[in-house]
């Protein structure tokens, strides 16, 4: 039996050389270690490209972020600009109020019939109108008013600072 079983390794042998069984391994070896490199190639080639889809979509959101950013800041300079000058607008009536209320004095001494002591007019129609002039409601529409502007300020504050977040990520993105 052992003589057969070397008879049939000697035939195998012969009909294979060992040498040609060698290079035949190392040959799949190679394709074997290509066959690895090749798909390591396209794996890395996957994530590069879903990286760059990635960013790509994340660009586009930037962009409409900051589109929107640019409308809230138009919208909010509107608003500011109304709000500044309904501001200036209490200020002048305010102002007027105060030169009214200043001659308050005058307007006590002002006797119906009689002469005005700054004017020389007998007419004074206008002691009864003035009468009831108070400067807190146009001083209270006044700070009102501040106020509104202050927030507003503030809201164009994040906005800005939203806008230049924005910019910082999508310059990141850009450079990745």
């Amino acid at each position: 039996m052992l003589n057969e079983t070397f008879g049939k390794t000697v035939k195998l042998l012969e009909a294979n050389p060992v040498a040609g069984l060698l290079t035949h391994h190392e040959q799949l070896n190679k394709q074997k270690a290509d066959w690895k490199d090749g798909l390591r190639i396209s794996r890395e080639a996957k994530t590069f490209a879903d990286k760059e889809t990635i960013s790509t979509l994340l660009q586009k959101e930037l962009a409409e972020e900051y589109k929107g950013l640019l409308k809230q800041k138009q919208d909010l300079q509107l608003k500011k600009t109304s709000t500044e000058s309904a501001l200036k607008d209490a200020e002048r009536i305010l102002d007027l109020e105060s030169k009214i209320l200043s001659f308050d004095a005058e307007r006590k001494k002002l006797v119906e019939g009689s002469p005005c002591h700054l004017c020389g007019s007998t007419e004074h129609p206008y002691v009864s109108q003035y009468e009831n002039i108070t400067l807190s409601e146009s001083q209270a529409q006044l700070d009102e008013r501040k106020k509104a502007l202050d927030v507003l300020m503030k809201e164009e504050k994040a906005i800005e600072l939203a806008m230049v977040a924005n910019n910082t990520k999508t310059e990141s993105n850009a450079s990745h």
